[in-house]
């Protein structure tokens, strides 16, 4: 299982656990079922949850190497 998939498991749970707010016996089952799928730590599931909810979509865009030199400048270069 690789990270993305254990980001999506975060999001898909994310509006039910931000319901059961109160409730620590259902938040409590959420959690080991939770870790389980995910096969994470019980610990985590809570700051997963908390990451999730904080991350700005657009923010992901912008991530990476600035863009120097586009293609075809790169093709011209090599035949220089």
């Amino acid at each position: 299982m690789n990270m993305t998939t254990k980001k999506e498991i975060f999001k898909a749970h994310l509006k039910k656990w931000l319901a059961c707010k109160g409730d620590r016996k259902k938040r409590g089952e959420m959690v080991k079922e939770i870790s389980h799928t995910a096969k994470v730590h019980e610990k985590s599931v809570f700051r997963s949850f908390k990451r999730v909810q904080l991350t700005n979509s657009s923010a992901e865009e912008n991530q990476g190497r600035n863009v120097y030199y586009t293609p075809d400048i790169i093709a011209a270069l090599y035949d220089v």
